[in-house]
């Protein structure tokens, strides 16, 4: 048998041809062999691959970088595999590919295509990654505290340049002159381009504490923390600034009940922790967790909603599921049994969307249709009645409702033609219609049709309106309306002037929204930090979230108004030393004839009125600086 033989120096040989030219030369018997058995290893006629790494930028932090890998030439097409630093092989399915997770430092990515007939065992396309570290930034004020009209110096260090806000001032050090106490943030970026991150991708308000996904997907939290709802492996101290939960970045989804927290990751995955009394984690447990722990198995999680103290959730394949606290037939499932892993809802699979209340629930199909089950004692359930329902109970027979919010005791939905309506408690003017009135069935909130979005807290509501305004009604004693009052209102008010909001949230009494920037503002109550500005003040006003940007106060002090007594208008030389005393005490006393607080005539040269202004004005300007 005569077969033909190639070295490895042929590699560069197409295999199209190479087959083209063994029909004409041989019997085809001998194809069929030389197919079977082939002499050039197959990966091996030649791709060209090369493959370049950017980043987005490629920094990292308290988060992790990211790399967007590349491959060109002949062989740069997909599917194939990468690994990095000599880890387990990866699939990819794009090119470009991301790679997510990386450390600051420098990484080695070895890529293998499949396209062209090269084998990813034969080619592999070693790319070096270099992530970098994020700026660790500080700020000062020198001084610190100012008389009101003089000036202060900030200072940035830890960066390469620095922004400074308010007033968008740049340099390392800027000169202000506040007029009130001024609180300042810089936002510092190192020379390679990196800086944090305060841009945010998803929001939640629970009872007293907040949770945040930023663009970044890492996850954040602040606020109450006595049930280890804040997740950061702590039970008890509130957290008053926002608290990195782990180092994942790939979580996709929150929630926040009460006391209770709920997350989503880019793989379907659900976790929970925090408060876990009645089930609401969904762990099979009834014990407190106070760090994110997974719920099952499943990866096939959409969405989630935490009620007070029961939790739904939405998979992909349109089945709907709770569990938790079930003493009001919350969940849904038909009975009053507190369920502690989920449950699936009936047999329906066309479910769109949830929203869990204190204690009763509100859902959307995919055909419009509301539905609503739970407690029904204000008429939450906006079915006419205040009977309890412990099965799914149609709303109506409308079919155009597009979103829904389950409140404390009152429920909120906006239909597809931008109309808002609201039922059941109406104590504080929290369904918007004027009145105080509670209504067992949807009625229509004005006659408005842009609303693209409404929630609730307790006893208040917040909504969207196309137009990018947000508007607040209800209670508003700690100011969570965010209208820069705390006056009750029954009807909406416009929050601000912004017309750039996309997303709004309620909490038990505190408020958050997201700007189309993905700025992250929020206001009303404050005394567990859950407005995450550092302290316990309530806002009646918007407040930004900051994130990777410092914070220094320049504290401004008024001039003191200065008083003195104990002058005459005119001495004799002769005359007795007088004492003199001031107000503000702490003054200095100057002057010709004045040591300490006496006046002694005789050694005073001249003596009028005149001088007693000169006095005056000494005094003002060393009182003032002795109260500093």
């Amino acid at each position: 048998m005569n077969l033909f033989t190639f070295e490895t120096a042929c590699a560069n040989l197409n295999m199209a041809k190479l087959v083209t030219y063994l029909k004409q030369s041989i019997p085809a018997c001998l194809i069929v062999l030389w197919l079977l058995n082939p002499a050039i290893g197959k990966g091996q006629e030649g791709c060209a691959v090369t493959g370049t790494a950017t980043g987005t930028p490629s920094c990292t932090g308290s988060s992790s970088g990211t790399a967007i890998i590349t491959l060109s030439g002949s062989g740069s097409g997909t599917p194939g595999t990468y690994s990095v630093d000599g880890g387990a092989s990866q699939p990819y399915s794009t090119n470009p590919f991301t790679i997510t997770g990386l450390s600051a430092g420098n990484h080695i990515v070895v890529a293998t295509v499949t396209e062209g007939g090269c084998v990813s065992s034969n080619i592999a396309i070693n790319i070096p990654v270099s992530v970098l570290p994020l700026p660790s930034i500080s700020a000062s004020a020198t001084p610190g505290a100012i008389c009101s009209g003089s000036s202060a110096n900030l200072t940035g260090t830890g960066a390469t340049t620095y922004t400074w806000m308010p007033g968008s001032l740049s340099g390392t050090t800027v000169t202000v002159s506040p007029v009130t106490t001024t609180t300042y943030t810089v936002t510092g970026t190192n020379a390679d381009g990196c800086a944090k991150s305060n841009t945010w991708a998803k929001i939640a308000t629970g009872g007293y504490h907040t949770l945040a996904i930023k663009t970044d997907g890492t996850l954040w939290a602040w606020g109450m923390n006595n049930n280890g709802q804040i997740g950061d492996g702590t039970a008890g101290a509130d957290k008053l600034n926002p608290v990195q939960i782990g180092t994942a970045n790939d979580w996709v989804f929150v929630s926040a009940g009460n006391y209770h927290s709920l997350a989503i990751k880019a793989n379907g995955t659900l976790w929970a922790w925090g408060f876990n009394s009645t089930g609401q984690l969904g762990d099979g447990s009834i014990a407190n967790k106070n760090v994110p722990v997974q719920i099952g198995t499943a990866t096939d999680w959409l969405s989630i909603s935490a009620g007070g103290s029961h939790t739904l959730g939405i998979k992909t394949n349109g089945t709907i599921w709770g569990w938790g606290l079930n003493s009001n037939g919350q969940i849904g499932d038909g009975t009053g049994t507190q369920r502690n892993s989920p449950v699936q809802i009936g047999a329906a699979s066309n479910w769109a969307s949830i929203s869990g209340g204190s204690d009763h629930t509100l859902a959307i199909k995919t055909d419009g249709t509301l539905w609503a089950w739970g407690r029904n004692i204000y008429g939450q359930l906006g079915d006419g009645t205040t009977a309890l329902k412990a099965n799914p109970t149609q709303v109506g027979t409308a079919t155009n409702w597009a979103k829904v919010s389950g409140c404390f005791f009152h429920s909120l939905a906006v239909k597809t033609d931008g109309t808002l309506w609201a039922w059941g408690s109406n104590m504080n003017g929290e369904l918007g219609d004027g009145t105080l009135v509670q209504k067992s069935s949807p009625i229509q909130v004005g006659t408005a049709t842009n609303w693209v979005n409404v929630e609730g807290g307790i006893y208040y509501s917040l909504g969207i309106r196309s137009n990018g305004t947000v508007w607040g009604w209800g209670m508003n004693g700690y100011g969570q309306v965010g209208d820069g009052t705390t006056v009750q209102r029954t009807s909406p008010v416009q929050v601000g002037t912004a017309t750039n909001w996309n997303t709004v949230t309620g909490g038990i009494y505190h408020s958050a929204a997201l700007k189309a920037d993905g700025s992250f503002w929020v206001w009303g109550y404050n005394m567990n930090g859950q407005l995450g500005d550092g302290t316990l003040t309530p806002r009646i006003n918007p407040i930004q979230v900051n994130t990777g940007v410092v914070s220094v106060t320049v504290t401004v002090n008024p001039l003191p108004t200065v008083n003195f007594s104990g002058l005459a208008s005119s001495y004799c030389q002769t005359s007795p030393s007088v004492s003199l005393t001031g107000t503000p005490a702490g003054g200095i006393f100057s002057g010709p004839g004045i040591s300490g607080n006496t006046f002694n005539p005789s050694t005073a040269v001249q003596v009028h009125i005149p001088s007693r202004i000169l006095i005056l004005v000494q005094m003002v300007a060393v009182i003032h600086h002795q109260n500093l």
